[in-house]
């Protein structure tokens, strides 16, 4: 009798602590345009190749038209990140006030 109880009350703390840990797995909402995001392209169709995507964050994608939206949303707080256009991200950061943080960047100019 001992070893059964022993055996739901660990059963129901491991179900307890899988509840918890999946509830507290934050969602990133991630602004993007296309063309040109191939990196987000990437991570939309091959979800498999970034095994922490669902495990230790979600990600909730948002398409907009061009680069300045991304910038706007940036503003205003609706997205916590974005992929932007270099000139786009200097005029936010300039007339708005912008603060980011980049971690990454691609420049390419023809």
């Amino acid at each position: 009798m001992h070893v059964t109880r022993t055996l739901l009350l660990s059963a129901a703390l491991f179900g307890f602590t899988t509840a918890a840990t999946a509830a507290t797995v934050p969602t990133i909402k991630v602004a993007f345009n296309i063309p040109g995001d191939e990196a987000t392209h990437l991570m939309r169709l091959h979800p498999e190749q970034f095994p922490a995507i669902g495990r230790d964050y979600n990600i909730q994608w948002l398409q907009l038209q061009g680069t300045a939206t991304v910038s706007q949303a940036l503003l205003a707080g609706t997205v916590d990140c974005g992929i932007n256009a270099p000139l786009t991200l200097a005029k936010a950061i300039d007339t708005a006030g912008l603060q980011p943080v980049l971690i990454g960047s691609v420049i390419g100019e023809s």
